[in-house]
């Protein structure tokens, strides 16, 4: 009896437990569950093969972009370098041209220097040889007067 006992207190609690008469609805709802959850699981896939795609595509994207920066930036060290040495060679000419400039302006200084010497020296010959003429013919004409008056007075003694 106590075996008995003991075997049926063991069965019960499992037969007690187990599964009755199965709800036909709620069988319905699990596997609408499962279909739900094995489309979302294919779904999920899905997105994450098409995250994966562009992920790729960006990475991509992001190597064509870094290596296009780079050329650009390449380029424009180019252009820097070549707008440096056409600056330098502007530069040079540049300093060469005032060179000349500065090698006519001193040319030009000193033909007007020379010019104003000259102009000066003919001024002063001018001078000289009107103060030379106008007292050798005030000479003249002392010398005529003073013998146009000895005339005169000898004239006029005669009488």
């Amino acid at each position: 009896m106590k075996f008995l006992t003991t075997i049926l207190l063991l069965i019960a609690p499992i037969l007690a437990f187990g599964q009755g008469e199965r709800d036909i609805d709620l069988d319905r709802k699990i596997k609408a569950l499962e279909v739900r959850n094995q489309k979302l699981l294919n779904e999920l896939s899905s997105v994450k093969k098409s995250n994966k795609k562009l992920e790729d595509a960006v990475s991509g994207m992001t190597d064509k972009l870094q290596a296009e920066i780079t050329k650009s930036q390449e380029l424009q060290a180019q252009n820097e370098r070549a707008m440096n040495l056409a600056l330098d060679e502007f530069a040079k000419k540049f300093e060469k041209q005032n060179e000349t400039v500065k090698g006519v302006q001193d040319t030009l200084d000193e033909r007007f220097n020379n010019q104003l010497i000259y102009f000066v020296l003919a001024l002063i010959a001018v001078v000289i040889v009107a103060i030379t003429v106008t007292r050798s013919s005030t000479q003249k004409a002392l010398k005529q007067n003073t013998a146009n008056w000895n005339d005169f007075q000898t004239h006029l003694l005669k009488k």
